[in-house]
């Protein structure tokens, strides 16, 4: 049963916390795709129109996304979100409706928008290790990054797409490879910019000024979306926003890990003993094989897109060096932050206090044998700092974890200044500094220093203990001061610290208008200078005592570190 739109934005209001007005019926917005007319939401108080769960494609299980072949006259509704796509973690935490029918998107643009208004176009594609995520969860609520876009005079319209997840949507072996529905998360990802290339016009976007924007594992989606199909990208977005990922770090899953998990996951179902296994899993009640996959040995859990010879043809590395590379020619964004490391979710939280202990888990997470991990330790000796980079080595770093329940040792801070470098900022430098050389198009690189939390400690499920460390960043780039259910550190309230999630979003937005993170006539902040000729970051800095400290440094620190992963992606990716 649908729900009325008054109930519907009863709810909306009470998400972002603002006054309920009456809504009128009648003017609600209303939006022309190529299947039919879809009726949204007015936000008065936002001066924005809202779109929920529109559907992009069916989502078969383990096959390939399918185009939506309906149309209608009259109109649909719009005013619903659409189900999450199954997948274990945080998702399950947040009361989402889960379902495998999760193919669908929001779209948020400011209200009035005409339909020949070609406004500039941002793909938000959601982070959660390729397990989790939805665009239903409450910390990717874009409606202030379009409020920012409307303050600078650079109107936009944000598409957020669902994508499948965890098995759904990486699963992967001989089997699957053999029937093409390899790598469907990221399939998905390219189908739904199919659609908003071919409907986007219909809300009053530009299929022709579309920027993807992904945080994470949205961010290294977007690495792989820039290699796929050799770099072809048939001009379905022009420029990318990548947060904290890249082609580089994470790199392709094992195809003999992932046989492995397919193997367990047959014979968990009973499928190992049918003809066709594949059609087997396919068959299974939900719930059967949802549970399973969730029950399945952590160790088994690893789903990430793998190589294929199809949509993911070849490793980063391999595009990056031929001639010409292999590479989506687009205008980049790409950044990261101080303290990325701390992360539990890179695994980097551990009870280590002897560089033994470290060794043997450099040789099982990284693939290297003994003599590559420990040039690695002799790279990042005991002495030196390491995260949070903000604060001295001298600390009881095990003590303070201790008082949240986590367990530390005196090599766990080590630990996180190799993963660090290793997940996130060497990818970062290598393709800030091979972008422009490689494709001719303009790099833009990014260091965000904000500690919205520091001592006592801060625990964050799914993030860490605090600091600058991965998805700190989020409520600032959402602009959000509060989310109700959400998990993730808001923006304290300190002018400074909203000053700098502003400028954040004043770059993205001048960034996917114009390809000029400058374009957003702000005089109290600095210019950001493009990559290539400066090897410049621009860094996001605030602090809880008030202080804004947006500025320029040189992209060298830790060159010695940064640039043997760098010359090495090779075979670690």
């Amino acid at each position: 049963m649908h729900l009325s739109i008054f109930v519907h934005f009863s709810f909306f209001l009470a998400v972002l916390g603002v006054p309920e007005l009456t809504v009128h019926p009648a003017k609600a917005p209303t939006a022309k795709t190529r299947n039919g007319t879809y009726v949204g939401l007015a936000v008065p108080q936002l001066s924005q129109d809202i779109f929920h769960g529109i559907p992009f494609a069916q989502a078969p299980r383990f096959e390939l996304a399918q185009s939506l072949n309906s149309s209608w006259s009259g109109t649909h509704e719009a005013v619903e979100p659409g189900l999450t796509c199954s997948g274990y973690g945080s998702n399950n935490l947040l009361g989402l409706e889960v379902g495998e029918d999760c193919l669908n998107l929001n779209v948020v643009r400011p209200s009035g928008t005409k339909t020949n208004a070609k406004l500039p176009v941002m793909v938000w594609i959601y982070g959660g290790g390729f397990r989790q995520g939805s665009i239903n969860d409450r910390e990717f609520n874009t409606s202030y990054m379009v409020e920012t876009s409307v303050q600078i005079g650079k109107p936009v319209i944000i598409v957020s797409i669902n994508y499948r997840l965890s098995a759904f949507g990486f699963l992967f072996s001989k089997e699957v490879q053999s029937k093409g529905a390899t790598n469907l998360g990221i399939r998905d990802q390219w189908k739904a910019l199919e659609w908003i290339n071919e409907n986007i016009a219909g809300f009053g976007g530009d299929p022709k000024q579309v920027t993807v924007w992904g945080e994470s594992a949205g961010a290294f989606s977007i690495g792989w979306l820039t290699v796929a199909y050799g770099g072809q990208n048939s001009n379905l977005f022009q420029k990318a926003i990548m947060v904290s990922g890249t082609s580089f770090g994470v790199g392709s899953g094992y195809p003999v890990f992932a046989q492995s998990t397919y193997n367990a996951l047959t014979n968990d179902t009973g499928c190992n003993h049918a003809i066709d296994s594949l059609q087997c899993l396919r068959e299974l009640p939900f719930e059967t094989l949802n549970t399973t996959i969730t029950n399945l040995p952590a160790n088994l859990l690893g789903f990430q897109p793998i190589l294929d010879g199809d949509i993911l043809r070849n490793s980063p590395s391999f595009a990056y060096a031929q001639n010409p590379p292999l590479i989506a020619p687009v205008d980049i964004i790409t950044g990261c932050n101080t303290d990325e490391g701390m992360s539990e979710a890179l695994g980097a939280q551990t009870p280590f206090n002897t560089s033994a202990e470290v060794e043997y888990f450099l040789t099982a997470g990284l693939g290297v044998d003994s003599t590559v991990a420990n040039e690695i330790l002799t790279l990042y000796p005991e002495d030196a700092q390491y995260p949070p980079y903000s604060q001295p080595m001298t600390l009881d770093w095990p003590a303070l974890t201790a008082a949240l329940g986590i367990q530390s040792g005196t090599q766990t801070r080590r630990v996180y200044g190799i993963i660090n470098d290793f997940a996130m900022m060497s990818g970062r430098r290598l393709t800030a500094a091979s972008w422009t050389p490689l494709t001719g198009k303009k790099a833009y690189s990014f260091r965000w220093d904000v500690d919205p939390t520091r001592l006592p400690l801060v625990y964050t499920p799914g993030l860490g203990v605090g600091f600058a460390e991965h998805g700190a960043e989020l409520s600032f780039e959402f602009r959000l001061p509060y989310v109700s259910g959400s998990a993730y550190p808001p923006i304290p309230d300190v002018p400074a610290m909203r000053n700098v999630s502003y400028a954040m979003q004043a770059h993205f937005v001048a960034f996917a208008a114009t390809g000029d993170p400058n374009a957003h006539h702000l005089n109290w902040i600095p210019k950001w200078p493009a990559y290539a000729g400066s090897t410049q970051n621009f860094v996001y800095n605030a602090t809880l005592d008030d202080t804004l400290n947006l500025h320029v440094e040189k992209d060298d620190f830790r060159s010695e570190q940064i640039s043997w992963f760098n010359a090495r992606w090779t075979y670690l990716n």
